[in-house]
């Protein structure tokens, strides 16, 4: 592959601090999650081979620190079907051509349209409270208008309005005025064609030229990578870390969503985790997983569960700790299913207090938010760890290296992390 070079030099990079520091060392984790956000990898989505580049990244971290693959080369393989934008977006509101990613981001299911609009109609909460008005205010509207749903000001439940306006007009295209741009993947096309825009980049008086360019990839061929440490006693039972190095990708050449804290934080932490573990091989057998999409449904981890339970049987999982969103920790520990597996966490509990590691450590029920949903359903015992703290940037280009440097918290994540699975042995 022709970035195959770049990645190695990378490792290699990554290697020298691990070889001068402590596994936990913050250096190492924040140069994953520089090189994981950059546009070499753009996004770690769809366009530019992002995700398989980060694929062989991880890949070729794991042969470093001596690991054993788990599935043939490091790689599992699994199709899906993903709505990519190989163009940048245009909004031109008058004579003003918004920025997309920073006043605007496509809705991710949208379809191809080019078109001005000389009728743009603007929906607010006056005619959304009541269907007969909402009707009158489309009496006579050509079926080709815009329409701008502009509920903000009323702090009305978005989702709810899209929809109404979905059911009641079928024009070519919405713009939804909403407080702050959050992108998704789609895994279709499908719902309206159109763009979330932020207040004030719109001009109520002049007409709409929107241009969006989509391209719908069937069965695109992404990984899961997936190696292990032998346990020196119980060979046959494992810990298993998880956590997803996809994320959003971008559109057209330059704009991309770098997905520092998600979640490149969390694949530095999983590698950090996996170098402390191949120098001192513990007793219980110890696999890392990187699942591919995640964000556009979990399908890695699904596919994994579903269709490659053989590479590791379930029943030989004596505990999975998933990790996503790990960047912050001055607010403390997040595990979902806390609440299910009681045993478990009053064990992680005893470590922190023991450690003194983090401010706090907080417990959730079930939740199909992250890569160990599929796991726990089909009965395997296991936590989904997130890190709660002041940074807040999700599914925008906020989300880079240069908003997210880790800070001591991070050390302090990963001992409480590690400990914790030392324990479970």
């Amino acid at each position: 592959m022709k970035y195959a070079g770049k990645i190695i030099i990378s490792v290699a990079v990554l290697l020298i601090f691990c070889k001068s520091a402590m596994a936990q060392n913050r250096n190492f984790a924040q140069g994953v999650i520089d090189t994981l956000s950059s546009p070499e990898f753009f996004g770690r989505g769809y366009l530019k081979e992002g995700d398989r580049k980060a694929a062989a990244y991880i890949q070729q971290a794991f042969k470093s620190f001596g690991m054993k693959p788990l599935s043939p080369d490091y790689y599992h393989a699994f199709s899906m079907n993903v709505n990519t934008f190989p163009t940048e977006p245009v909004v031109q509101s008058g004579t003003a051509v918004l920025q997309a990613g920073v006043d605007f981001i496509p809705f991710p299911g949208s379809s191809s349209i080019d078109q001005p609009f000389k009728k743009v109609i603007w929906v607010d909460e006056q005619y959304l409270s009541s269907a007969r008005r909402f009707r009158r205010l489309l009496r006579g509207k050509p079926r080709n208008s815009a329409i701008v749903l502009d509920t903000i000001s009323s702090g009305s439940n978005m989702k709810e309005r899209r929809d109404a306006v979905r059911k009641q007009f079928q024009g070519n295209c919405l713009l939804e005025i909403v407080p702050k741009l959050t992108w998704s993947v789609s895994m279709t096309v499908s719902g309206p064609t159109g763009v979330q825009v932020l207040p004030g980049k719109l001009n109520k008086a002049e007409m709409l030229r929107i241009s969006i360019q989509n391209e719908f990839k069937r069965d695109y061929v992404s990984r899961n990578v997936a190696a292990f440490i032998p346990g020196s006693v119980q060979p046959d039972s494992f810990v298993v870390f998880t956590a997803h190095y996809d994320h959003l990708g971008g559109m057209g050449d330059k704009v991309y969503i770098p997905g520092a804290n998600d979640n490149a934080s969390g694949i530095a932490m999983m590698l950090d985790m996996a170098s402390e573990f191949a120098a001192h091989p513990p007793a219980y057998s110890v696999a890392f997983i990187a699942f591919g999409g995640e964000e556009a449904g979990l399908v890695g981890s699904y596919h994994w569960v579903k269709k490659a339970s053989s590479l590791l049987p379930l029943n030989k999982i004596r505990f999975l700790i998933n990790m996503d969103l790990m960047g912050s920790g001055d607010e403390g520990i997040m595990a979902v299913n806390g609440s299910v597996f009681k045993e478990e966490f009053e064990l992680l509990k005893q470590t922190n207090e023991k450690g003194m590691y983090l401010p706090a450590v907080k417990e959730r029920g079930k939740a199909a938010n992250s890569d160990h949903y599929f796991f726990t359903e089909a009965g395997v015992r296991g936590f989904f760890f997130y890190l709660m703290g002041a940074y807040r940037h999700y599914h925008d280009i906020e989300d880079n290296a240069k908003n997210l440097r880790l800070s001591s918290y991070y050390d302090q994540s990963f001992l409480l992390i590690k400990n914790f699975a030392i324990r479970l042995m």
